[in-house]
């Protein structure tokens, strides 16, 4: 005879040796989701700072008062050098040479322009450091005549460099990052 018990039956609990949680899936799981926590605050510091951080782009001048200034002499004095005939067109080398040495004096009446509104700011002496580069290019641009005039129109016209590059770039990138679009070098050589 065998005694039956009638219990009601509940969910039994998971038998912990038929799958026993080792320590190394505990430590792993810890870390991955303090691995996605962290991401995830990187990504929303990144996205904050976009919005409410230093917007500013290295060169960038914390002033505005020479950008305001130097726009209006480089636009005048850009368009006084698009009124001369392209360089490149020119018949002889000598007439080449002559376009350029014009257009050149014209520019290096542009940097004694904005000499004179170099404003008494922390940014002076990058401003500065600015102009007497824009002198080189000019110097660059005096050697390139000189040379078609003695060696002919198989001369081509190099540039300094700066930061390794052309300092054109540089010319160029910090006359951009300042609002001062007619200030780039006019590549009319």
């Amino acid at each position: 005879m065998s005694t039956r018990t009638d219990q009601p039956s509940t969910p039994s609990e998971p038998d912990e040796s038929l799958h026993p949680r080792s320590a190394t899936r505990t430590w792993a799981t810890r870390v991955l989701v303090a691995l996605a926590a962290s991401t995830t605050l990187v990504w929303i510091g990144a996205i904050l700072w976009g919005m409410f951080g230093d917007v500013s782009l290295p060169g960038q001048m914390a002033d505005e008062t020479f950008p305001r200034a130097a726009e209006p002499i480089c636009k005048v004095a850009m368009a006084d050098v698009a009124k001369f005939p392209p360089a490149h067109e020119s018949v002889t080398p000598e007439a080449r040479a002559d376009v350029i040495d014009q257009s050149t004096e014209r520019l290096d009446e542009m940097l004694d322009d904005l000499r004179a509104v170099v404003p008494a700011t922390s940014d002076a002496k990058w401003i500065n450091m600015w102009i007497d580069d824009w002198g080189v290019h000019l110097d660059d641009r005096l050697d390139f005549a000189t040379r078609l005039r003695d060696k002919g129109a198989d001369e081509e016209f190099f540039e300094s460099e700066k930061a390794q590059t052309q300092i054109s770039k540089s010319l160029n990138h910090f006359a951009e990052i300042n609002d001062m679009e007619s200030c780039v070098t006019p590549g009319d050589v």
